[in-house]
């Protein structure tokens, strides 16, 4: 569901119902991996654990609970079997992807396994709640500065590799803009919020929410933001990150040649025609002359350098392609909260700085 340069969006539509649409499992089934997280029956643990759940994925199931306190908290249990049947799926894929590599210069160009041993990382890594907690702890760290975002706390005390324990956050999920209404929430000001989160995650921190997806963000009292789920992260070095600002720099300023250079850089292959590159770069940064920054579309840029490249026979790297990727879904859901919500807008100011 992230390969927006593979799959249409029909395809990704599809796959991404498996995010927070999966079937339900049974408290009986789920109980038992919780007590062997915790080392303890749950009902010892807390106060009381909703054997009803609040959402379910293909990799874990989310039940409210309370602690002895009387805090709110919710507990993300990993699924039964879900590490053997990864396992087992990825051991598939390697063997598919080396076939597809030696069989077929068509897909080659595609890099499919170098694009399934990124893929197999990243899915080890989300098996780990532990993981995905210092996510959410470090990205909570670099945006302080933002008071109206929330980030959940986690319990650490409660806290492994099968379980994730964190704070219970009450509010208006991003799906439903008529009850943001309802609410006398300020459509214009979530919108714009979410994306300065984004913008400084990406371009200043370096570390992103990979799946900026309405689902994962709520609106709180006062026009706050809550962000939930840091199982898919992105990660952008200071190099990726001068370079986007090179290649945002290069379409403002008309500079073909410098455009070109840093898809060279991104491709990361000795056999590329740069002179002929550099005229079709030349092609494609033209529709943007004159603009403001501001009407400069950074997502529409990377998926026209997504095309190009593919003429070249050459692959973004997969940090370019999830950054990519978090662009669109989050200007999808901007749109959904505001239809005529500019994702530039929050950007200006950042990228006038870098």
């Amino acid at each position: 569901a992230t390969r927006v340069d593979l799959f249409s969006q029909d395809m990704i539509h599809e796959l991404e119902k498996l995010q927070d649409n999966a079937p339900v499992l049974p408290y009986s089934e789920v109980e038992p991996l919780i007590e062997k997280a915790l080392g303890a029956p749950p009902a010892k643990v807390f106060r009381y654990v909703n054997e009803l759940p609040l959402a379910s994925a293909s990799m874990a199931q989310v039940h409210e609970a309370m602690t002895k306190k009387g805090e709110r908290v919710v507990l993300k249990v990993r699924k039964p079997g879900v590490k053997p049947t990864i396992e087992a799926d990825l051991r598939l894929m390697h063997s598919i992807a080396r076939l597809l590599a030696i069989q077929s210069v068509e897909l080659r160009r595609y890099q499919p396994e170098e694009m399934v041993r990124e893929f197999d990382r990243s899915l080890k890594r989300e098996l780990d709640f532990t993981i995905e907690a210092k996510n959410a702890e470090r990205i909570a760290k670099n945006l302080r500065k933002f008071k109206w975002l929330k980030i959940p706390k986690i319990y650490w005390q409660w806290t492994s590799e099968t379980l994730n324990v964190q704070e219970f956050v009450q509010g208006i999920s991003a799906k439903d803009p008529d009850a943001l209404d309802k609410a006398g929430l300020d459509r214009e000001v979530l919108a714009l919020r979410g994306s300065q989160v984004a913008w400084k995650c990406m371009l200043e921190d370096g570390l992103f929410h990979a799946d900026p997806h309405p689902g994962n963000f709520y609106a709180l009292p006062g026009n706050g933001i809550a962000m939930l789920d840091f199982g898919m992260v992105g990660k952008l070095s200071y190099q990726r990150r001068e370079q986007m600002i090179r290649l945002v720099r290069s379409i403002i300023f008309q500079e073909t040649d410098a455009a070109a250079a840093v898809l060279v850089e991104w491709s990361n292959s000795d056999n590329v025609d740069v002179e002929a590159l550099a005229r079709e770069c030349g092609e494609l940064i033209e529709q943007y002359y004159g603009l403001p920054l501001n009407e400069i579309d950074i997502p529409q840029i990377l998926l026209d350098c997504m095309a190009l490249m593919r003429n070249y026979d050459l692959v973004l790297p997969s940090d370019i392609t999830l950054a990519a990727k978090a662009f669109i879904t989050l200007e999808g859901f901007g749109r959904l909260i505001k239809p005529d919500f500019n994702l530039m807008t929050a950007a200006e100011p950042l990228i006038k700085d870098l």
